[in-house]
């Protein structure tokens, strides 16, 4: 009921509810499909694109969009001139050109495309809560109906039964409940007494358990230790002192002979394999199909880690711009005062740890998706809203 009745009081507000129920609804249907991978995902992802061509001049001089495109071409465009440069003399694992359109579309056009919806007043940062409420609420719910009616059973020394909802993959699911269970506790903060929000924390803090996913147990925690930790220097201090010992734990169980699964193995050896190709070729890497030299292992196409799949396809400086493309973003929104900066960096640093522990940014479609959505949507709250100008037909934030 609370859910319906904010609904409500968005149309109401809106003197033209048209594009705000069409902003709206590609938005809710991008986010839906996400998960499952529907072919509605790449029909509102070119919504979206095409949402870009409503931007008018102070739209492209707003501060979220001017954030927006300094933060993703900080890193995007030395990858792009890699990828060209690797084309040109022929590297047979270099990133393809359609692989490049794909990727400037959906990481440039679709986080773009969001905060032009936003800038016009067509799109709501509440309705966009909303939204991402509702779609986590599905998905855990499918979740749990999912595992109940069918009994997942995965022996891999780990987990015997593991939920997988609408993603079919453990891992991923248990990233989306590790967004449910920050998401909810930051709206938490500033709203105890909402029952539905307690609902779904609880649930979703159950189903990141039942994934068995430990990348997401931990992306979890991360998150809210942004959420709960102080602000300051001696929170910063305990964040960064645990981030060390958890990255220094990463690469002594990497290269040690004690592991829980088959799948750690592969890992493993697929990290080992991509450190030692990046020493090949630090500053140029190996483009996007670099697994293919992998030995025995065709089925592999990622490390598994975000910030080694960078350096393996595009080199060291691409990685390295997007760390200090993600340190000021995470800095801005440090020193930022207020909750929406709050849950904003929470949920930052909860996709990050997980493409950390997990994801490829270039390959898979799940993070890149939830990456972009989550660093527009920061840019945004760091922006405050002064820079928006809404237009005859837009919402009041």
């Amino acid at each position: 009921m609370q859910v319906k009745s904010a609904v409500g009081s968005m149309v109401r507000q809106n003197g033209y509810s048209g594009p705000f129920i069409v902003a709206t609804s590609i938005f809710f249907i991008h986010l839906l499909s996400l998960p499952p991978k529907w072919a509605t995902l790449h029909i509102s992802g070119l919504l979206l694109v095409l949402a870009t061509l409503y931007a008018r001049r102070d739209a492209w001089c707003s501060e979220a969009i001017r954030s927006y495109l300094v933060i993703t071409c900080a890193w995007l465009i030395p990858f792009v001139m890699v990828a060209i440069w690797q084309n040109t003399v022929g590297l047979d694992t270099a990133t393809t050109w359609p692989e490049l359109v794909r990727l400037i579309l959906r990481v440039l056009g679709v986080g773009v495309g969001v905060l032009v919806l936003l800038h016009r007043g067509w799109l709501t940062l509440r309705a966009v809560t909303i939204a991402v409420l509702c779609v986590l609420a599905i998905n855990t719910v499918v979740g749990y109906a999912e595992w109940a009616f069918s009994g997942n059973e995965i022996q891999d020394g780990w987990r015997a039964f593991r939920m997988q909802g609408m993603v079919f993959n453990p891992n991923p699911f248990g990233t989306f409940m590790a967004l449910s269970v920050v998401l909810s506790a930051g709206l938490l903060r500033g709203k105890t007494g909402s029952i539905l929000l307690w609902g779904l924390l609880i649930m979703a803090a159950t189903a990141v358990w039942a994934s068995g996913s430990r990348g997401a147990i931990l992306a979890a925690l991360v998150g809210l230790a942004m959420l709960f930790l102080p602000h300051n220097r001696r929170g910063l201090a305990i964040f960064l002192g645990s981030v060390s010992l958890l990255l220094v734990a990463m690469v002594l169980y990497t290269y040690s002979d004690c592991k829980y699964s088959e799948g750690d193995v592969l890992r493993a050896q697929a990290a080992v394999f991509s450190i030692e190709k990046i020493l090949e070729s630090p500053l140029y890497g190996w483009g996007k199909h670099a697994f293919s030299a992998l030995p025995g292992r065709p089925d592999v196409n990622a490390p598994h880690n975000m910030l080694l799949d960078l350096a393996l396809a595009g080199g060291l400086f691409v990685l390295l711009m997007w760390l200090v493309s993600m340190a000021w973003l995470s800095s801005a929104l440090v020193r930022k005062k207020g909750e929406p900066s709050r849950v904003a960096l929470a949920l930052l640093m909860t996709v990050v740890s997980a493409g950390v522990l997990e994801y490829s940014l270039l390959d898979s479609t799940h993070f890149r998706g939830i990456w972009v959505l989550i660093t527009a949507l920061a840019c945004w709250v760091l922006a405050s809203h002064d820079d928006r100008k809404p237009e005859g037909n837009g919402v009041a934030s």
